[in-house]
């Protein structure tokens, strides 16, 4: 099934799961991470990834053969304004609160579409609930539960989803579901200690491995349920 980076990060996507290591999750030490390509079964997406002077994420090319996008980064006190251009025009706003986390996001889905995301978080940063609402209509939210710094249950009406982690391994850039929010609001929201191992929903699990290089970092990763269904994240770095 073909299921882009950034869209599984919202309320009422299939994974919820991501985490935040420092403000700018695609940085590693001296190296940024420059270049994205996902390929599942019979598809391919690639992201192209540049930064400010100030070393924050400035724009995302993407493309995947018959659909181009940019999405355009301005950072103003208190929010990001993400302008869109390709083939569906828009603009989304990060609202940020005192800590520099997410508190709304207004997004917007084509020229009628609008919906607020909300997110609150508890003494140390960490989510604790997501609301999500388009058009003023009904709200639908989902809680999260932790263990030791890690996102262990999300809970919304539409079921609970059950996470395992790489306990030996701490959060790093290179995990998909860190990179999903970062690219597509320039902002990580959801805060956990160690890389996702898997992610379980009613009698589905997603598995995600990971292949490192001889300094640690993250090259790819690849993560689905089945044969038919895997995807396989493959990352470029910019070292200096």
């Amino acid at each position: 099934m073909h299921k882009s980076i950034v869209l599984t990060v919202l309320v009422g996507a299939t994974t919820f799961l991501s985490c935040h290591k420092s403000d700018h999750p695609a940085s590693n030490n001296s190296c940024k991470l420059t270049g994205l390509q996902v390929k599942g079964n019979g598809w391919s997406e690639n992201y192209i990834i540049a930064y400010g002077s100030d070393g924050r994420l400035s724009n995302v090319q993407y493309s995947d053969g018959s659909t181009s996008y940019t999405r355009s980064f301005t950072y103003a006190s208190g929010m990001i304004i993400i302008n869109i251009t390709g083939t569906s025009p828009a603009i989304d706003t990060v609202f940020l609160n005192a800590n520099g986390d997410a508190d709304h996001i207004i997004m917007h889905m084509g020229s009628s579409n609008v919906t607020v995301y909300r997110f609150t978080y508890d003494s140390n940063r960490q989510l604790t609930k997501t609301s999500s609402q388009t058009n003023g209509g009904g709200v639908i939210e989902a809680t999260y539960q932790y263990n030791n710094g890690d996102i262990t249950e999300v809970d919304q009406a539409g079921g609970s989803y059950i996470y395992s982690y790489y306990t030996d391994k701490p959060s790093a850039p290179g995990d998909p579901e860190v990179l999903g929010q970062w690219i597509q609001f320039g902002v990580v929201y959801q805060k956990v200690r160690h890389l996702v191992k898997s992610i379980s929903g009613g009698s589905v699990t997603e598995s995600i491995t990971y292949t490192f290089d001889a300094s640690g970092k993250i090259i790819s990763a690849t993560q689905g349920s089945g044969s038919n269904d895997m995807a396989t994240s493959t990352y470029t770095y910019d070292c200096n």
